[in-house]
């Protein structure tokens, strides 16, 4: 987890943070600060605690419906943009991606014999 007030203060081991995100080296700087807020918390952040924070986890992308995916194979001009489907087990994506594949190679072949 990024802390910026860590990575530019490397000796200090925690600050106090108030409700409106303001940040303090002393804890009586903090609670004077944050007495003239709404909320007057004050939470102190140690320099371990953000340490050993979890990363948190990156979102898989959203997975097409199968119609959709279909219908972006069906508009695929190369096999290049065709072969980001060549892994969907789904048996009417599997489907679509083989009559596909086959349509474009026939269709390389055609123009090859043009040439």
């Amino acid at each position: 987890m990024e802390n910026t007030i860590f990575d530019k203060n490397p000796s200090l081991e925690e600050y106090h943070q108030t409700s409106d995100g303001q940040a303090f080296y002393t804890k009586s700087n903090a609670l004077n600060h944050a007495r003239t807020l709404e909320d007057k918390a004050v939470k102190t952040v140690s320099r371990g605690d953000v340490a050993a924070a979890p990363e948190p986890k990156a979102k898989k992308p959203a997975k097409l419906s199968a119609d959709d995916t279909i219908a972006a194979i069906e508009k695929a001009e190369n096999q290049e943009q065709l072969d980001a489907f060549k892994d969907d087990k789904r048996s009417t994506v599997v489907a679509a991606f083989e009559k596909r594949t086959k349509e474009l190679a026939e269709a390389g072949s055609e123009t090859q014999k043009e040439e």
